[in-house]
């Protein structure tokens, strides 16, 4: 029996909760609940182990229960063995195999794990072996059955473990059976998915590799028409109906908006399933090249998203906009309550055409739609959707550098929110450092006066800031877990994203480790601030602010330089759940 069944064996047992052990062994009820799930384990002679031993102790003893603390530690040692009981070079050779059937990077894998890559690809090499790979392939597999892996790559995985392709609809099962694979066992007792929230993981990662001058490029500059289709003109009224003519009818609506030569925003709303056409990768292809014409086009587009749907469905739909809203030409909103549970609805309006359509729940595949070129039927439809727009709620916030002044309005009332916050950064935060290492490093980046006035200042403004915070809530601050050993791989910037600069400052390895000195100094003179180091950074350009239960603040330092500003409260819930996930 592995350690988190024996935990939990013994928390029924007594009936007891979380906060009740954790009072009695002096362990926090984040570490308990990690260890109750098998996401984290402690060591065979770790004072952790020792500890829960003997909280259950106490407790056995307040419910009348005489419990042997050797044979506790005994039992949870035997435990910690079968966790990891992995055969590693069978998992190693068929991690490969999964990673190059699948066109899979290193990288993607420590991004969709939250290990380092280079842990990763020492792994594979043979070069190091897994320290704990039951937790390791339970990361894995939960996060190849997330929204994150595509449909044909799930295909592609069932094909390989000789399941049917049917099973990526059982996505509990589709996990297990990759973990079955992967351990090379036929284990019945699967630990439950150690990822809490891999579709926010996702989302930051995506965001984080991003490449707006890139992506640009890629956008097709010599035409103004979709490529890959060659389409008719658009009659002035059309009706489609079935799945396929609906993604004709989306692609005829982009098309039309393209010819034209009006500068009319976009305004689209869809609540209607995403499944069958995320499975068809050619007209996502299309659709999202379509959009990104629209865009380098200069139109603007206002999305009504759906946030109704499963909250995985939802952020897979918010992840694949994320080179649009990297522009800044977007603006997301939702709709607080479900437009109906027996319908589905479809209203896209541009200057040159709008598009409708609706289906009953469970049968898209009958749905109606139409779409009108007709000047004089536009200005009704323009005016529903502005309707629409008007009874919506900003979804995300988005500034980028012309937004610069609202931006820091919007942080100023952010100041003003009490609450618990934590912020996860991928180097250092910029209050703690003191004015002579900031110039030591200033100089060394041969910055120029004027931009390191602007530094500065804001780093004294940021310290004043954080102090001020401190007398009225708590904060976290989580760092990257960066050693000497690792500094020349990792090589930290320190980033500035606030003030839009679009570089970062490079730290030699003194500067670096004099920064964190002082970030740790900070957090002992005040009692508010709790310093954690996160063991396994995957984030290189974006920092991320949680004021608990109010919003979050994800900051992107370069390519672009840009920040998003989330209220939605279910959003904001699934950022904390993900950050409690992170490693330390």
């Amino acid at each position: 029996m592995r350690f988190s069944q024996q935990l939990n064996k013994y928390i029924e047992l007594f009936g007891c909760m979380n906060k009740e052990l954790a009072k009695a062994s002096g362990l926090s009820e984040a570490v308990l609940s990690r260890y109750r799930t098998g996401s984290r384990i402690p060591g065979a002679d770790s004072p952790q182990l020792y500890a829960l031993a003997d909280g259950l102790c106490a407790i056995g003893e307040k419910n009348g229960v005489d419990l042997n603390r050797d044979n506790i530690i005994n039992q949870f040692r035997q435990g910690l063995a079968d966790e990891s009981a992995v055969d590693s070079d069978k998992f190693v050779m068929r991690l490969r195999t999964v990673l190059e059937e699948l066109n899979c990077t290193n990288k993607e894998i420590a991004y969709g794990t939250s290990y380092d890559s280079s842990y990763i690809s020492r792994i594979l090499r043979g070069t190091r072996k897994p320290e704990k790979p039951w937790r390791l392939i339970n990361l894995i597999s939960t996060y190849f059955s997330s929204p994150a892996i595509s449909t044909d790559k799930k295909i592609k995985l069932c094909r390989l473990m000789n399941e049917k392709e049917a099973l990526i609809d059982d996505t509990e099962n589709f996990r297990k059976a990759v973990f079955r694979y992967l351990s090379a066992s036929d284990v019945e007792d699967i630990p439950q998915p150690a990822i809490i929230s891999v579709p926010v993981g996702s989302f930051l990662n995506k965001i984080d590799k991003f490449d707006l001058e890139d992506y640009v490029k890629r956008i097709p500059h010599d035409q103004m028409e979709i490529p890959f289709l060659e389409l008719a003109n658009i009659p002035h009224s059309k009706y489609y109906s079935g799945i396929e003519q609906m993604k004709q009818s989306e692609i005829d609506f982009i098309n039309a908006t393209l010819k034209s030569d009006s500068k009319e925003s976009i305004i689209s709303y869809s609540d209607m399933p995403l499944g069958e056409m995320a499975k068809d990768i050619d007209f996502y292809n299309i659709y999202m090249t379509g959009l990104a014409m629209i865009i380098k086009k200069g139109l603007h587009i206002n999305f009504v998203h759906d946030v109704n749907r499963p909250f995985a469905e939802m952020m897979l739909g918010l992840e694949a906009y994320i080179p649009l809203y990297m522009t800044g030409q977007i603006s997301p909103y939702y709709l607080k309550n479900p437009s109906s549970k027996d319908f589905h609805h479809l209203l896209k309006v541009s200057g040159a055409a709008a598009l409708t359509g609706s289906a009953i729940v469970n049968h898209h595949a009958s749905g109606v739609y139409h779409i009108t070129t007709e000047s004089e039927c536009l200005p009704m439809y323009r005016k529903l959707a502005e309707d629409m727009i008007n009874h919506s709620y900003p979804l995300m916030k988005i500034y980028t550098a012309d937004r610069r002044e609202d931006f820091y309005r919007q942080l100023e009332y952010s100041h003003s929110l009490s609450g618990v916050r934590k912020i996860v950064y991928s180097s250092l935060p910029l209050f703690t450092i003191n004015p002579e290492l900031l110039n030591s490093i200033l100089h060394s980046n041969s910055v120029s006066a004027e931009n390191a006035e602007k530094i500065k200042h804001f780093a004294e403004m940021s310290r004043k800031k954080a102090d001020d915070l401190l007398r009225r809530n708590e904060m976290t601050i989580m760092v990257p877990k960066i050693t000497k050993a690792s500094f020349a791989q990792r090589r930290p910037v320190l980033y500035i994203p606030e003030l839009f600069l679009h570089f970062g400052l490079r730290y030699s390895s003194d500067e670096y480790f004099e920064h964190l000195i002082r970030t740790k100094d900070f957090a002992m003179t005040h009692p508010s601030c709790t310093l954690q180091i996160n063991e396994f950074p995957s984030f290189n350009n974006i920092d991320f602010t949680i004021i608990s239960g109010k919003q979050v603040i994800v900051s992107k330092a370069k390519s672009p330089a840009i920040h998003f500003i989330i209220r939605h409260p279910r959003m904001v819930r699934s950022f904390e759940r993900f950050s409690a996930t992170i490693r330390t």
